[in-house]
């Protein structure tokens, strides 16, 4: 669990958006219109051209509805826009995630997927919807698969770890989503898509000014899916069929103030129900899990305004989570082993101020507090509950000195009720530039989380006595443009975590680990980024080595992984992507899970208010596990129509 962070203004708007002359705001550079989502940070404008390539001074995103004097960017990289979800066909944020080959999306122990940055998972990776943390109070993880990117407008993501400032947590990485603000010309967005697993997904999104200062954003989301899952039945002594049976209701909205002097008040809330089978292994050794219904709410209030020079934003959030779980013992689904009754909520505020004394230096201060609790409820009378808290504060400063940025922070995390001692965070980051061609980034920082609910409180293998999990991270990225249309770069990484919190099989309960060394290298390469046709590669060696945990501490690590692609464009009638994936030989509770190489294709038309996309993924239909026992659904094709209009 980490604390939490900071609410931010909805991302840019899609290139050609009308301008909201109402408000008086005139457009504002921020990111060039390029396939791979490279970014220039808007807050430097056209004082920092230290940092702008020959592309992005040619072609740029206006951006008509967000806010001119945003108060502060967290400490992540855009990586992906709305435009560029519609056209790979994206629609969920999993698949959204995917698209990124430096995150490792996979199927999750518990249905759905997770993602992994560089071995860190879980716990240790922090996400954020406009900065509420949406992890499971109680176990820690996510299914990102079940977030629509109906009201996505941008998706930002740290590899590193997250900065003091942005609050607690976050030791393996941030994946935040800024979504769409109310505020802005009146739109209405609407999107079908179904596969052949078979699924279908109907989703719609609308705006509306309601006065000169306030509007609404309504949104709503459908799934259903109808998989079917072959497994062993052992009473009958044959493989079965067993559909998924999955169904997922989303809605959300938003109402937001706004005026001509840049006060912002948001009121936000989301609910969803959702309820599915876990793919089952299908030799039919495993219980089957049954998720019944699932009930998840979100209600944040946020506000920013500035007075006397210095940008001022806060947020409260609460939210909540219903599951109700049944495991039975086979594919029959006669005998019912055991049910699970969860009840968990989260809380949590914070505060940021930042104040700019020159034009290339700003200073920051932020304090949050967050709270979880959770009630489990087992059929045979076993009850887990406990309550976990954390607060931090932290000052930081930006500053840009010649060919210099640097970015430096540091604070402190309070753990409350758990018997641990508060401990320092930090993270610096400098960058220079010795010739126009060359770019040198050095990052370091000492993050850390409390342990989540369950592996304190679970009945069995819980342990109270679990300290915090604290990571100290370096990391050295050296950019080079060799020419024009040539971009590589090669990064070298470490990442140290103490009190690693994993299973111990000889005590059977999950315990601190002790030191655990995660260190790699990742090169990649880029070719004509600014061109309809383009392309690039990726190369990426990882290795752990662990105090206690023998030679593969971490479960689904593969040492080696490998992508290239290419992507095309016909002017504004449409274009396509192929990409061919590597992944190297990985463990899944000791075994072994083989190698295996994927082709994924993907195309997109304009047609009118239209667009329309068509995807492959594994084309050549190779048969693979997705973890031990669970065999992945083999080529899956997917259509997609969007219509937009204002």
């Amino acid at each position: 669990m980490g604390g939490c962070a900071l609410l931010l203004a909805g991302g840019p708007a899609l290139a050609g958006d009308e301008p909201d002359t109402a408000r008086g705001e005139s457009p504002e550079r921020t990111a060039p219109d390029s396939e791979d989502g490279v970014w220039v940070d808007a807050d430097n404008g056209g004082d920092d051209s230290l940092y702008q390539s020959e592309e992005m001074n040619s072609e740029v995103i206006e951006v008509w509805a967000e806010r001119k004097d945003k108060p502060f960017d967290r400490d992540t990289e855009l990586r992906l826009t709305q435009k560029q979800l519609i056209q790979r066909g994206a629609t969920n944020l999993a698949e959204a995630l995917d698209l990124l080959p430096d995150i490792r999306v996979r199927a999750a122990g518990r249905g759905g997927s997770q993602i992994a940055i560089r071995g860190a998972r879980k716990g240790s990776i922090r996400i954020l919807i406009d900065g509420v943390p949406i992890s499971d109070p109680y176990y820690g993880n996510f299914d990102i698969s079940s977030i629509p990117v109906t009201d996505i407008e941008q998706i930002r993501v740290s590899v590193q770890a997250g900065s003091p400032i942005d609050g607690t947590g976050g030791p393996g990485g941030v994946v935040e989503i800024h979504t769409r603000d109310a505020v802005g010309a009146r739109q209405l967005q609407a999107r079908f898509e179904g596969s052949s697993l078979p699924t279908s997904n109907l989703a719609a999104t609308a705006r509306h000014m309601l006065s000169d200062n306030w509007a609404l954003r309504l949104s709503a989301t459908g799934t259903l899916g109808s998989q079917e899952y072959r497994v062993m039945d052992p009473s009958a002594g044959s493989m079965r069929s067993l559909g998924e049976d999955r169904h997922l209701a989303m809605g959300a909205a938003r109402l937001e103030f706004r005026d001509y002097r840049e006060r912002r008040l948001a009121l936000d809330s989301w609910i969803s129900t959702r309820g599915y089978i876990v793919p089952p292994g299908e030799d039919g050794t495993a219980d089957i899990l049954v998720i019944d219904n699932e009930r998840q709410t979100r209600n944040s209030v946020s506000g920013d305004l500035v007075v006397r020079g210095v940008k001022m934003l806060g947020s409260a959030y609460v939210q909540t989570l219903r599951r109700d779980s049944r495991f039975f013992t086979d594919a029959s689904m006669q005998d019912m082993r055991r049910s699970e009754d969860l009840r968990a909520d989260r809380e949590g505020l914070t505060f940021l101020a930042t104040r700019e004394p020159g034009k290339r230096w700003q200073l920051q201060g932020s304090a949050n507090f967050e709270t979880e609790h959770a009630n489990v409820d087992d059929a045979d009378g076993a009850v887990a509950e406990g309550r976990a808290s954390i607060g931090g504060a932290a000052v930081g400063a930006r500053m840009i000195l010649g060919r210099w940025r640097v970015d430096a922070a540091g604070g402190v995390a309070v753990p409350i009720g758990l018997g641990a001692n508060p401990w320092p965070e930090a993270k610096l980051s400098a960058q220079v530039k010795p010739i126009d061609e060359v770019t040198f980034k050095l990052i370091g920082g000492h993050k850390g989380r409390i342990p989540t609910l369950r592996e304190r409180f679970e009945d069995g293998i819980g342990n109270q006595a679990l300290g915090p999990e604290k990571v100290l991270y370096g990391e050295l990225i050296v950019e080079t443009r060799p020419t024009k249309h040539i971009k590589t770069s090669i990064t070298v990484f470490n990442r140290n975590s103490n009190g690693q919190i994993r299973f111990d099989a000889m005590s059977r309960q999950l315990i601190n680990l002790g030191d655990l060394d995660t260190r790699g290298l990742e090169a990649t390469a880029t070719v004509y980024e600014d061109r309809d046709l383009n392309g690039g590669a990726l190369w990426a060696f990882v290795d752990a080595v662990a105090e206690r945990g023998g030679s593969d501490p971490l479960d689904f690590l593969p040492a080696n992984r490998a992508e290239v692609w290419m992507r095309g464009r016909l002017g504004k009638l449409g274009g396509g992507q192929v990409r061919l994936r590597f992944l190297g030989e990985q463990v899944d509770r000791a075994q072994i899970i083989e190698s295996r190489a994927t082709l994924d294709l993907s195309a997109y038309a304009r047609l009118g208010e239209l667009t329309a996309t068509v995807r492959v993924q594994n084309l050549t239909d190779v048969e693979y596990p997705l973890r031990a026992g669970v065999v992945s659904p083999g080529r899956v094709a997917f259509l997609q129509l969007l219509g937009t209009w204002k």
